[in-house]
């Protein structure tokens, strides 16, 4: 019998070390080793203001080493507030339980960081503050040079939407005065100018009328993305017929609008640019005897999908992207009435809203635009 318990006294024994082995760290353990690891820095300060306690990733943050920073306190390193100051917060911190912000601290070195800080307060005794600190330098950096480059864009497009003012009036004075030129020549000398001479008036009328049109354009384009206009509810319904009464298309061009269009949250002057000036373009590049322009909708994938179909003149596939830049036009001149504004103002406003423009055309057999809108328009 005692030979028996003997020989179960190992097994009892080794049973028992693999449960002591199995026992979990204590949450103490675990928590240290967390913040061992952590890359976020890590204090424990008494009410005072000392460190008790500092992990790796503050040490490499500042430059001091544990034991430094074991002998400091806050307001060693702290830039923004005053030892008084920094009394306070804590007061602050240890009232309300927690407390989170930024602020700035001075590196061994001599560099200064900014840091972003949450602080909980854990009553004792002894009575403690658990702070984790975050380096947020780059961030508060990226911050400073976006704002400036705002600031920047902002002055560029007030001088921008200056010049072009001031260019469209000293432009268009000298222009009137040739138009009432050009009218008091052609009433004036009526009788005493043949079929040649009244055609070339009529075209220096003309060229007078399409550059008043440029620079009126010119004008509306610099405005764009900085002149704010209240978003409204639009009925394309509304909007879109209104349009088309206005270009007053010839007679042999019928404008079809296929299918009930919607309702878009917009800034509604930009929208009837979209509008007048697709149309335009599809009136403009009309070539046959009987044109249609048909005027599409569907929803699409969380977006509004438009297209603006012809059946006139086509476009070759490789003008696809270059109709779209300023100035830019099929003919490479402004002989068939376009100013080469017109889609760039399009594609301009499209974008503003976060949408996409593009065209599908085939020389001869007409042309088709599209373009879609989130149907949440945020322009």
């Amino acid at each position: 019998m005692k030979d028996r318990q003997d020989h179960k006294l190992p097994i009892l024994k080794d049973r028992r070390e693999k449960d002591l082995q199995a026992v979990p760290c204590s949450a103490e353990d675990e928590i240290n080793t967390i913040i061992r690891a952590a890359m976020d820095g890590f204090w424990i300060v008494d009410t005072g203001g000392k460190f008790l306690a500092v992990n790796e990733a503050y040490c490499s943050m500042v430059g001091y080493s544990r034991e430094e920073l074991l002998g400091m306190q806050i307001g060693d390193i702290e830039v923004n507030e005053s030892p008084e100051e920094i009394a306070l917060h804590m007061q602050k911190v240890i009232k309300t339980g927690s407390d989170r912000f930024e602020t700035r601290h001075r590196c061994k070195d001599g560099r200064i960081i900014d840091a972003e800080v949450s602080t909980n307060y854990l009553q004792g005794p002894p009575d403690r503050l658990f702070v984790f600190l975050r380096d947020i330098t780059e961030r508060k950096k990226a911050e400073v040079h976006q704002k400036h480059l705002i600031l920047e864009l902002q002055a560029a497009n007030r001088e921008l939407a200056e010049f072009a003012h001031i260019v469209s009036h000293d432009l268009k004075a000298p222009l009137r005065a040739i138009n009432s030129l050009a009218s008091w020549l052609s009433d004036d000398y009526a009788d005493k100018l043949d079929e040649q001479g009244r055609e070339k008036i009529a075209l220096l009328k003309n060229r007078v009328r399409g550059m008043y049109s440029l620079i009126e354009g010119i004008l509306e384009y610099s405005k764009l993305g900085w002149e704010r206009e209240e978003m409204k509810e639009v009925d394309l319904n509304e909007l879109v017929p209104r349009i088309v009464e206005m270009l007053a298309p010839p007679v042999q061009v019928k404008i079809i609008i296929e299918e009930r269009l919607p309702t878009v949250f917009c800034q509604p002057a930009r929208m009837e640019q979209v509008f007048q000036n697709l149309l335009s373009n599809a009136l403009q590049a009309m070539d046959k005897p009987a044109g249609v322009v048909r005027i599409n909708f569907r929803p699409d994938n969380g977006h509004y999908l438009f297209s603006i179909s012809d059946n006139g003149r086509g476009i070759e596939t490789r003008h696809f992207d270059r109709i779209f830049q300023l100035f830019q036009t099929v003919s490479g001149s402004n002989e068939d009435g376009s100013s080469g504004i017109g889609l760039a103002v399009v594609k301009k406003n499209i974008e503003l809203y976060g949408g996409k423009v593009w065209v599908e055309s085939e020389a001869g057999k007409g042309s088709t635009f599209f373009f879609t809108l989130p149907r949440e328009c945020r322009g």
